[in-house]
């Protein structure tokens, strides 16, 4: 919190998107938070890191609330033109306004607040027209695929005009339309549209896009999603198996499904980069909370993610794709896993849909990696007595093997061993022809010395010769 702006004399601005860290706040304080952040983002001036951060705070704590208040705040910075601050803003008024999309009675109208949503769609969709930033277009057209989040058949009307449009931005948002929109219900009318965009768009990130929200559909029924995409897997195009990877991820996230696994294991070597790390992150999203025993394919693919992590040379998409699958195998200490519907399957978690589908957008923008929180679900058990409090201790039986939900080993630090030398042995033979060697060496040596002894004594014969044939000279007389 001292950090945050307004909470320190003369602290300096904070980092982008501090600000959305009370997105987390509890109920209780959602007010005041709401409240903080307006004041943070009217006091901004025009620093975008600051807006940024307290749009997108303000679309988390107020998701889904329909606030006009909010709304017009977002807009006003929204219409300043500034790309970063207005990207920011068109993903806060998607949030705010989510699932609130266009009513098919005018009772559900004043209901859901569809009078504020239907104006906000038709400015959203006139603005993406008029600004030159792509920032901000994609940023629209994200935030009319999370307004028609859920509502299906009263969602056409966007949809049509989304996926029609010559922008391939524009259609870009189309594609996460159809997949929110008719989020979990399995659709056959969309999932032959996104299957029909996916093989005729001419823009690689409509394609992409139209092959991701495929999980987004289909997460009610998994098995089903390895077949789906298995021959766009084997595009020639790796934007569409990126997007087969992250649809099969997105719809088997926590379920070791062996199909699954088995699609994505050949683009664990794919020869684009970024398809080897989209297929990192779908493998994560399967493998999570898999022990060795349900999974057995997990402890290689953990000592995979290690390696392409320590390597010197890998190419810097997949080995960012491993750092965050290693983050999405151990999330939450692994105690979460990503659940987009209830545990019996009945109803839909709209937030973990919406921030899986912001959480895809890191393809432009690192930081959105954030949004993945959102879909995340913690694994516990919690015990209440009749007056629903906890107990002060309780005790459940479970009779499967500890080894089923058994945590991975923890790493190990490798000491380093001092490797002592290593007496070489010697063979006999080797033995034997030293002692042959020395023994000729020093044969050699005595027979160098009595040709030296030989050759000195005829030297001194001759001396002694010379000097007894020599006479004394006489001495000169005084």
């Amino acid at each position: 919190d001292a950090r945050l702006p307004g909470k320190r004399p003369g602290a300096g601005p904070p980092p982008p998107r501090r600000s959305e860290r009370l997105a987390a706040a509890p109920e209780s304080t959602a007010r005041s938070t709401v409240q903080y952040l307006s004041e943070a983002l009217r006091n901004a001036g025009n620093n975008e890191a600051l807006q940024h951060g307290a749009c997108l705070g303000i679309g988390l704590a107020a998701m889904g609330t329909g606030n006009e208040r909010l709304f017009e705040e977002l807009k006003t910075v929204l219409f300043f033109d500034s790309a970063v601050a207005g990207e920011a803003a068109a993903y806060g008024i998607g949030l705010l306004l989510a699932g609130h999309g266009c009513a098919a009675t005018d009772d559900d109208d004043a209901a859901r607040g569809g009078g504020l949503a239907r104006a906000a769609v038709a400015e959203l969709l006139a603005y993406a027209h008029e600004t030159a930033h792509e920032k901000i277009i994609r940023g629209l057209v994200l935030a009319l695929a999370l307004v028609v989040f859920g509502r299906e058949a009263a969602a056409e009307p966007v949809i049509e005009q989304l996926c029609r449009d010559r922008d391939a931005i524009v259609r870009y948002g189309g594609a996460y339309a159809v997949g929110l929109a008719y989020a979990g219900t399995a659709d056959n009318a969309a999932i032959g549209r996104l299957l029909h965009i996916a093989v005729s768009d001419v823009s690689d990130d409509v394609r992409r896009a139209a092959v991701t929200n495929l999980g987004f559909l289909l997460f009610r029924t998994p098995s089903k999603v390895p077949t789906l995409v298995s021959l766009l897997a084997e595009s020639f195009n790796p934007h569409v198996r990126y997007g087969a990877c992250l649809a099969v991820g997105i719809a088997c996230a926590g379920s070791g499904d062996p199909k699954a696994l088995g699609l994505l294991e050949p683009m664990l070597a794919d020869q684009v980069d970024f398809v080897r790390q989209g297929a990192l992150l779908a493998s994560a999203l399967v493998y999570m909370q898999q022990s060795e025993m349900a999974a057995p394919g997990v402890k290689a693919f953990r000592d995979k993610i290690a390696s392409i992590v320590k390597d010197k040379y890998p190419s810097m998409l997949t080995k960012l794709g491993a750092i965050v699958a290693a983050g999405i195998l151990d999330a939450g200490g692994r105690n979460c896993a990503v659940a987009l519907r209830s545990n019996s399957g009945g109803f839909l978690k709209a937030s973990a849909c919406i921030g899986l589908a912001l959480w895809a957008q890191h393809w432009y923008w690192y930081p959105m990696q954030h949004f993945f929180s959102l879909a995340l679900s913690p694994s516990m058990l919690v015990g209440l007595n009749q007056d629903f409090k906890l107990p002060a201790a309780f005790k459940v039986t479970c009779a499967t093997s500890p080894a089923h939900f058994a945590y991975p080993p923890k790493l190990k630090e490798k000491k380093e061993v001092k490797k002592e030398r290593v007496v070489t042995a010697i063979l006999s033979t080797t033995l034997k022809q030293q002692a042959r060697d020395k023994a000729k060496a020093a044969e050699k040596e005595l027979q160098e010395a009595a040709e030296k002894k030989a050759a000195a004594e005829p030297a001194d014969d001759a001396a002694d010769h010379a000097a007894s044939n020599s006479t004394p000279t006489d001495a000169a007389a005084p």
